[in-house]
C-alpha cells in the first residue's frame, strides 16, 4: 500500500506470488468515482483490463454510463478484458507482471 501522489489516492498493489493474477485498486474510490471498489488493473489467464488515466481524468471519473472501450484497455491499446473472450492466447504471469510493473510506474 502506498499513496500516489500523481493520483492523490492511497493505492493497494496485490501480485499473486503463484499462479497468474495481479490488481492495483484505489482505496479511497477517487480515480473510478462511481463504480465502488473497481480495480485499476486486474490481470489474470483470461486477460487484463486497465484503466486508461488520461481517460479517466477527463471523464472525472464518472463511468458508469461511458463505453468501456472509452477508458478500458488491456495496458496496450487493445480491447479489455471482458469484451474479448476467451483470449485467443491466456496470459502469461510473466506478462501480467511485466503490465502490473509498468502500470505501476506510471503512478
Amino acid at each position: 500500500m502506498f499513496y500516489s501522489a500523481k493520483l492523490e489516492t492511497c493505492i493497494v498493489a496485490e501480485e499473486r506470488l503463484t499462479g497468474v493474477e495481479s490488481g492495483v485498486y484505489d482505496l479511497s474510490s477517487e480515480v473510478v468515482r462511481d463504480i465502488p471498489d473497481f480495480p485499476l488493473l486486474h490481470c489474470d489467464r483470461d486477460g487484463a483490463r486497465v484503466v486508461m488515466l488520461d481517460s479517466i481524468r477527463a471523464l472525472r471519473g464518472y463511468v458508469t454510463n461511458i463505453p468501456y472501450e472509452r477508458w478500458l484497455d488491456d495496458g496496450g491499446g487493445g480491447p479489455p478484458r471482458g469484451l474479448v473472450n476467451p483470449v485467443p492466447i491466456p496470459y502469461t504471469a510473466e506478462r501480467c507482471h511485466a503490465l502490473f510493473a509498468n502500470f505501476l510506474e506510471r503512478l
